[in-house]
Order: structure tokens, then sequence, then C-alpha cells
């Protein structure tokens, strides 16, 4: 299921929490998807962050 489409994932408080706290949420999504959720714990962790932050386009 595309995130994006979702009516939870994807209204105006997820948009306010992306922005205020810079996170990329279906940056993180993706990445859960690609290497599953305890990789990406791990990878957050030895990051030192709780999420992946919003790069510039």
């Amino acid at each position: 299921m595309n995130a994006e489409k979702c009516k939870i994932f994807n209204n105006i408080y997820a948009k306010l929490f992306s922005l205020l706290f810079r996170s990329d949420r279906q940056g993180c999504i993706a990445r859960i998807r690609e290497v599953g959720h305890e990789a990406f714990a791990e990878e957050m962790r030895l990051a030192g962050r709780m999420n992946r932050s919003v790069t510039k386009k």
C-alpha cells in the first residue's frame, strides 16, 4: 500500500509533525520496508536519531 494515499498517514497533523520535527515519514516507511523493523531500529540507534531527517531536493 502506498502510504501517500493513506488518509491517516497523510493528513494535516502528519504534515505539521513532519514540518516541526523535520522528519521524512515517507522515507522512514520505505526504509523499513527495505530492511525490516529491527535493522531500521538499529540504524537509527547507531545514528543517534529517532527518525530520518528531511533532505533538501
